[in-house]
């Protein structure tokens, strides 16, 4: 009798302990304030930002025509924000026609671009009146605008390459003639420029360049992991090989995903099938944008530098206060090259800019001395830009830290690669970006 009762009362017990934790675990709740969704970082996101055609695509230069003197800013944001409302612009009455090189053109205004662009991005950039409009197959460098004083309106100009061929339109809103010429008739926020013609190109530069100052920046890397996540479909079958001299790769049979730099920089191949369809320069760049967007992957501020259609490759340069930089690491650069299905290679830095410490101003070299070297150099002929930008450099600190050094200077397109100009050594030393 008593077994039946210890029985009964142990079963009762269990029937007890078995009730109170099921109503603990009904009644549940994890601790989870601290991990909300807008906390969760993606395994595949590089914590950048996203970009469009509009904000890569810049000008490297506006020029302000006045009589025989050009007029250039003195602060490069300042650029940029007029461009960003030029491209607002509404063009009207846009015609292509025969281009006769002997005519005088005396423009007001002259956007000149890092690189040739085909005509078919104008529907990117601006916005017709009429939506059926029809543009060329050729390309252009430069953009020109002239004030009409009787209408209060603007003429555009675009000049093909090859000098043959221009497209003309008109901006007829007295609004964006006013706020135009407001540039020019103030003239606070400009510097004088001065033309260089010796190459063939036209080239303007600063004539009495302003300081700028010599900066520094702490910086974080990137985590290889995370590049791994975005560029292997699936990185659970992803193989590693660690080596002192090749650095880390990861694997696939038919990809790899070097860290080159000491985790600073990636290479990423995949090689490229029987597929060698080549893009248009639209497919080409909206390809490259909703990729990098893909995963957040424009982690410091880009403009399109250049690209090469033979080999459907498209570059971007890394700006810093809206300055080029100029790295001999390749830590400025962001290169893609695709086939007409997907990325083949991927080439760009593993870093992400934090704090900035402004350091001391550096005396740029006036026009006269830098034009004077190069005619010396006999470097002018086979030059086809100019321009005042960044060296990236690395620094080591006491506590043996690494920051990256920004140290302005001169840098000149030398026989199509950029190179900075060093007056102390007697020659140039290749900083460029490629």
């Amino acid at each position: 009798m008593r077994m039946e009762r210890a029985k009964s009362f142990i079963l009762v017990l269990l029937i007890g302990i078995s009730f109170i934790l099921t109503f603990g675990l009904w009644n549940y709740q994890p601790n989870i304030a601290d991990i909300s969704d807008g906390d969760v970082i993606d395994e595949a996101d590089l914590g950048g930002i996203e970009e469009t055609t509009r904000t890569l695509i810049q000008p490297s230069k506006i020029i302000f025509h006045t009589g025989q003197k050009y007029y250039g800013f003195i602060d490069p944001k300042e650029q940029k924000n007029l461009y960003e409302e030029m491209i607002g612009f509404r063009l009207y009455d846009f015609r292509m026609e025969q281009y006769d090189a002997n005519e005088t053109a005396s423009h007001d205004v002259e956007v000149i671009f890092p690189t040739e662009l085909p005509m078919e991005i104008l529907n990117s950039l601006f916005h017709f009146n009429n939506a059926e409009v029809q543009l060329p197959t050729w390309s252009f460098q430069r953009i020109y605008f002239t004030f009409n004083n009787h209408t209060s309106s603007i003429n555009l100009e675009i000049v093909s390459i090859d000098g043959s061929k221009k497209a003309t339109a008109v901006i007829n809103d007295s609004s964006h003639y006013e706020f135009l010429k407001s540039y020019m008739d103030d003239g606070s926020n400009l510097q004088e420029y001065v033309l260089i013609t010796e190459s063939g190109s036209t080239i303007y530069i600063p004539k009495d360049p302003a300081n700028i100052k010599r900066l520094r920046t702490t910086y974080r890397f990137i985590d290889e992991e995370t590049a791994k996540n975005v560029l292997f479909n699936d990185p659970s079958i992803v193989n590693q090989s660690n080596s002192s001299i090749r650095g880390i790769t990861y694997f696939t049979d038919s990809s790899q995903l070097r860290i080159l730099q000491d985790g600073s920089r990636m290479l990423f191949v995949s090689p490229d099938s029987e597929d060698t369809r080549l893009l248009s320069f639209v497919e080409l760049l909206n390809r490259s944008i909703v990729n990098i967007n893909g995963h957040d992957g424009w982690t410091n501020d880009y403009n399109l530098m250049e690209f090469n259609m033979a080999e459907n490759m498209i570059r971007y340069q890394m700006y810093y206060q809206d300055y080029p930089v100029f790295s001999s690491s390749n830590l400025s650069i962001i290169e893609q090259r695709f086939n007409s299905q997907r990325l083949v290679e991927y080439n760009r830095p593993l870093i992400r800019l934090d704090s900035n410490f402004p350091g001391d101003e550096v005396d740029l070299e006036s026009s006269e001395v830098i034009i004077r070297f190069l005619s010396e150099q006999g470097y002018l002929e086979n030059i086809t830009d100019i321009r005042i930008g960044f060296r990236l450099s690395y620094q080591t600190q006491a506590d043996d830290e690494y920051i990256l050094v920004f140290e302005p200077g001169w840098f000149m397109k030398y026989n199509d690669s950029w190179t900075e100009i060093n007056l102390n050594d007697g020659n140039s030393s290749h900083k460029g970006g490629d």
